[in-house]
């Protein structure tokens, strides 16, 4: 009989590498799960730090997302202008496509654990939307950064 070994992963947060989030200054992102320290088969958990003043433009993603506030307060757009404060406690669902579409204004350092449904970095992308125009765009080198041109798993 084959000895049980034990897969929990016990870790604490201040041990993690800090790397530049995709909004690049004012926001920095801690991989929790979904790297090959600690492995998922169908979601990656990211701690998301914002510094007050940032502001993420109007943007969707291709696959669904929870975001959970753990500190700070921000005010979050969505595609329809209506503005939502957020702060400790409060949860986003943001489901695939442009209808999640939303902004964020920083206002206190913020804190937010992203929960993503996916751990494929091709599919973990977002694509910026023009206000005026409603047409959305993507950078090119971070659609390649993230493995996204090929877009092998999208058909």
């Amino acid at each position: 009989m084959k000895e049980l070994k034990s897969t929990l992963k016990v870790f604490r947060e201040q041990d993690l590498e800090v790397r530049e989030g995709r909004h690049a200054s004012g926001h920095a992102s801690k991989l929790l799960v979904g790297n090959e320290e600690r492995p998922s088969e169908r979601i990656s958990v990211s701690l998301a730090t914002f510094e007050p003043g940032k502001y993420v433009p109007l943007h969707w993603h291709v696959i669904e997302q929870v975001n959970y506030v753990v500190s700070g307060r921000a005010t979050v757009t969505d595609i329809e202008g209506k503005n939502f404060d957020v702060g400790p406690g409060s949860y986003l669902y943001i489901s695939p496509g442009i209808g999640s579409a939303h902004s964020w204004q920083v206002i206190e350092r913020l804190e937010v654990i992203a929960i993503r449904g996916t751990t494929s970095r091709e599919k973990n992308i977002q694509f910026e939307v023009d206000k005026s125009t409603m047409k959305s765009s993507i950078d090119v080198d971070y659609l390649v950064k993230q493995g996204g041109t090929l877009l092998k798993s999208f058909y």
